[in-house]
């Protein structure tokens, strides 16, 4: 006895929201096309891949906490998740290490 399943009610994707910007992407996109993010990742539970923006793995049901769900540091931002360190970047660090190191020579 094969029961006649219908579709209608079914919503379609809209498309993968961006749990770092928030931009809607289009269905089947792996990187959001707005700040170049990831927005798949694997369960730590049960190792398929779910979205970023998911409060709970849809396969295992466990509730995701972490790492993916929180938004990043200044300095994460900064550095852009391990880019390399530019020029301007590498100035700023130098004089903020030269006023410190002044700043405590004058203390003590």
């Amino acid at each position: 006895m094969a029961e006649n399943v219908s579709t209608t009610n079914v919503p379609k994707p809209k498309g993968v929201l961006c749990g770092k910007c928030e931009h809607l992407n289009p269905p089947g996109s792996r990187v959001c096309e707005h700040c170049e993010a990831k927005l798949f990742f694997d369960c730590r539970f049960c190792g398929k891949e779910i979205q970023v923006v998911a409060p709970r793995c849809p396969h295992c049901s466990r509730r995701l906490t972490g790492r993916h769900t929180q938004k990043p540091s200044t300095l994460q931002s900064i550095f852009k998740g391990g880019a390399k360190l530019t020029f301007g970047q590498f100035i700023l660090m130098l004089l903020v290490s030269v006023a410190f190191y002044f700043m405590l020579k004058t203390m003590f």
